[in-house]
């Protein structure tokens, strides 16, 4: 009896009982009152037979146990001995069979046998024992065999939760054959029977598709298996978006730019950086600059690359007081210019006839403890003979020797054309003598700039 306020309420227990504990009750009263054990059929007494020989000691070969039965034996029995293994053996003994049966000329195995084994030996993590024999089975298939060895891997896996170490060794070795299609047949075959994705293998696949094939193909692959979970990073976007810039194509590098925040990552420096470059190079330093701005909204700061990238894409065009204003830039910044950032003004500054700029910044370049290297001495080298400045190019050289730098084919080269434009023909024979005491080669280029002298 409950009360509330001035009414009562009478409850029947039997009314009240929650349906779920009624089910139950129904569900106990209708069952036996006890479960019988699962039947498990006795081992096939070969199998016994043949697992007691694997356990024999060493010094009894499975020629003189197993002998008689080879006729017997079949890949079929190779199966069911590595399913059930009756007596528990040891992954490398059932191994050391396998690779006995192998050696007899009339025993074939299949690709469910070979599968079967390699995935006992993934299971008990000896990938490296596991490997040759994946290898070997698809070196043996061949191309398009990605259906059929797939669907034996299922086989020699549990059908409801398959092995992911066999679906990404059988993926790696597709790979490392070249067999490309067929890797990624294994991958497309695995996200239609809804399998766990083997991230490891898809990693090494994409690797590959990215240095070796076209970044179309790379892209086709990346997409398909970040629409399936694959976590996203920055990295593969950046080669891929490196690659298309290589081919000029900006417009797929710039749809691939815009991915990386659609699939949930964040574009890096190198990411900004791999566009810019892209652009410049293409000419379009427009957008070039503007990505400049986009990526210091986006709260990335532009580096060194960023900026030298922006300096020779005006130089090359002749803007060199922009060139200047990035290097005061980069400079405020906090950023250190390197070897490249001053060799880049220095060339720039040389091929529009302003070389005692050039010399200023390579003079900079001292001050701030920047190393000129080979590029830097022979920018300035050839900068200076075309301004008719021989004495500064041979004092150059001199520096570039007291740093430790040896003068090579085409330092003489430049300083050999730049004395017969000038007339100096015998300072042109003494660095031709000087060329050949160093073991530096005389090139076609030389012997002509000294015929014309």
């Amino acid at each position: 009896m409950a009360k509330f306020g001035d009414y009562s309420i009478t409850r029947d227990p039997l009314r009240c009982r929650p349906r779920f504990a009624i089910a139950i009750a129904i569900a106990i009263a209708a069952s036996p009152w006890y479960s019988p054990p699962p039947f498990n059929p006795p081992p096939d007494p070969l199998i016994l037979t043949v697992s007691r020989a694997i356990a024999a000691p060493p010094d009894v070969s499975l020629n003189t146990s197993l002998g008689s039965l080879l006729p017997s034996l079949s890949a079929n029995l190779v199966v069911s001995l590595l399913s059930l293994n009756p007596l528990s053996l040891p992954p490398l003994a059932l191994l050391s069979f396998f690779h006995w049966l192998s050696s007899h000329p009339h025993f074939r195995h299949t690709p469910l046998s070979f599968l079967s084994m390699a995935n006992l030996l993934l299971t008990h993590r000896l990938p490296s024992a596991a490997a040759p024999l994946i290898r070997l089975l698809v070196a043996r298939r061949g191309r398009d065999s990605a259906h059929a060895l797939f669907s034996a891997a299922l086989q020699a896996t549990t059908p409801q939760a398959p092995h992911p170490a066999l679906l990404a060794a059988l993926t790696i070795e597709y790979t490392n054959a070249d067999l490309i299609s067929d890797a990624i047949q294994c991958i497309r075959l695995a996200i239609k029977h809804q399998l766990r994705l083997p991230f490891d293998a898809c990693s090494y696949l994409l690797d590959r598709l990215m240095h070796s094939y076209s970044p179309a193909v790379a892209w086709a692959f990346y997409s398909e298996i970040l629409d399936v979970g694959f976590p996203p990073t920055a990295r593969p976007f950046n080669i891929i978006m490196h690659s298309f810039c290589k081919l000029g194509n900006l417009t797929n590098a710039n749809l691939v730019f815009n991915e990386i925040t659609r699939r949930g990552s964040r574009p890096t420096a190198v990411s900004f950086n791999t566009l810019i470059d892209g652009y410049c190079k293409i000419g379009d330093l427009e957008a070039g600059f503007d990505l400049k701005l986009r990526m210091v909204a986006d709260g990335i700061e532009p580096d060194v690359f960023t900026y030298n990238v922006l300096i020779r894409a005006v130089c090359r065009v002749g803007r060199l007081d922009d060139a200047k204003q990035l290097f005061d830039e980069m400079c405020a910044k906090g950023l250190v210019p390197n070897a490249v950032t001053f060799t880049t003004l220095i060339d720039g500054h040389c091929k529009e006839g302003k070389v005692k700029a050039g010399v200023e910044f390579y003079q900079e370049m001292l001050r701030k403890g920047v190393k000129p290297d080979m590029i830097t001495y022979n920018t300035l080298v050839n900068g200076l003979c075309k301004a008719g400045d021989l004495r500064e190019a041979k004092k150059i050289v001199e520096e570039m020797r007291e740093r430790g730098l040896k003068p090579d084919k085409i330092t003489y080269t430049t300083l050999i054309d730049g004395c017969c434009k000038e007339g100096a023909l015998e300072m042109a024979i003494e660095l031709r003598k000087e060329m050949v005491a160093e073991g530096v080669k005389l090139d076609e280029v030389t012997y002509t700039a000294l015929i014309s002298g």
